[in-house]
């Protein structure tokens, strides 16, 4: 019902991790909040973002990213990528009903790190995305709100942060962000003198009252066998017949038609969740152990405190994730996610420096030395007066 162009294909890959997401989150928001459980999530922002994890990736952990992504390689990702932007944005000489725009960033430090020469090429190449130099070792709450500043502003203030306070610090050593917005129009706007109250059953079998909009005009829309959610857990059900990737695309309405009684409920939702446990339920699991991790062609990072020093591929493992999505009455939304990167070397370039805390031994106390690899305790004691034998 929203104005657009007629499809031209969609990622098979896209479709899958979607579907996927739509199974895993939908069911997690009606087990947090029974009573509400609404949920909206961007697809593509998360599609995106983790191409540009992929595009950094080797061994086990790229072959997990491309399984979820259902993707054969790099390079065929990269590709289904730029293409699906390139399709998905309007052309400058397109109607103008319709806005959307993508961004990637990719944030290092400045200090520190550079970006590979191939992954700052296959990053910009796939999905425009710019890299940009911060201070995450000097300044990293800075960092974190350059970066919050650059997604209000790609997403026209819908989403006004990403990064929450404490998820950027000096061990970060790289953050990699999408952001999305979208606004249209109803092909057939809506009469704003007809918008009245009605009843809207929630899952619980509770009605409330909701402002419903409503039209007379044709309305592209389709009536299938299973549609419809009579029963109070019929949705979820609906939900799982709409795992197929194929699904949407097999259903779409193909021409208007005359309606009777046409209502849509006035909505505003928002989602803001970490994303980490999510994705190691879609078998995204190395990239987020320290032990397994490897996106060794992701950076460069400078030995010797930034001098002189040779540069070489940090082990970087995936800290955290986080997405963030906003829908308005179907016709205005945002979303962005953003990955975390930090070093799992024991013996960073240049050392982090941690910010300073007191320890004075003034009163009291008692000491053990312990051996570190078996743990053992050699000594033990306390003090309580230094000046005595």
């Amino acid at each position: 019902m929203v104005e657009h162009g007629a499809p031209r294909g969609t990622s098979s890959g896209l479709s899958a991790l979607s579907h996927r997401l739509m199974r895993k989150l939908s069911s997690a928001a009606g087990r947090e909040s029974r009573s509400a459980g609404n949920l909206v999530f961007s697809p593509l922002s998360m599609y995106s973002v983790l191409s540009l994890a992929a595009a950094g990736a080797k061994g086990r952990t790229l072959s997990e990213l491309l399984d979820a992504l259902s993707a054969k390689s790099r390079e065929s990702l990269a590709e289904d990528v730029r293409c699906m932007v390139e399709r998905a944005l309007p052309r400058p000489d397109g109607p103008g009903s319709v806005a959307l725009a993508h961004a990637c960033g990719v944030w290092r430090d400045a200090a520190t790190g550079t970006l590979k020469p191939a992954y700052r090429d296959v990053a910009a190449a796939s999905c425009n995305a710019v890299a940009r130099a911060v201070d995450f070792l000097n300044k990293p709450e800075e960092a974190r709100k350059r970066i919050n500043s650059w997604v209000a502003a790609a997403t026209n203030n819908l989403v006004d942060s990403i990064l929450p306070r404490g998820s950027v610090t000096q061990g970060t050593s790289l953050v990699v962000t999408t952001a999305i917005y979208f606004k249209g129009i109803w092909k057939t706007t809506f009469d704003k003198s007809l918008t009245k109250k009605g009843k809207f059953l929630r899952m619980v079998g509770i009605a409330v009252d909701a402002q419903f909009m409503r039209s007379k005009e044709g309305q592209f829309i389709a009536a299938h066998d299973g549609f419809k959610t009579r029963a109070r857990d019929g949705l979820p059900r609906l939900v799982d017949k709409m795992t197929y990737p194929s699904f949407l695309q097999e259903h779409m309405p193909e021409r208007s038609v005359e309606v009777g009684d046409f209502r849509v409920p006035k909505f505003k939702i928002s989602f803001y969740s970490g994303m980490k446990r999510q994705l190691q339920d879609l078998g995204i699991k190395a990239v987020v152990d320290p032990a397994r991790a490897d996106l060794s062609d992701m950076l460069l990072v400078r030995d010797g405190g930034g001098g002189d020093g040779d540069s070489r591929a940090p082990r970087l493992v995936l800290d955290d994730v986080f997405h963030r999505a906003v829908i308005e009455e179907g016709t205005e939304a945002a979303a962005s996610t953003a990955l975390i990167f930090a070093e799992t070397c024991a013996m960073p370039a240049p050392p982090r420096r941690p910010k300073a805390v007191d320890f004075v031994a003034d009163h009291p106390f008692a000491f053990f030395v312990v051996e570190e690899v078996s743990g053992a305790i050699l000594f033990a004691g306390q003090v309580l007066d230094p000046t005595k034998p």
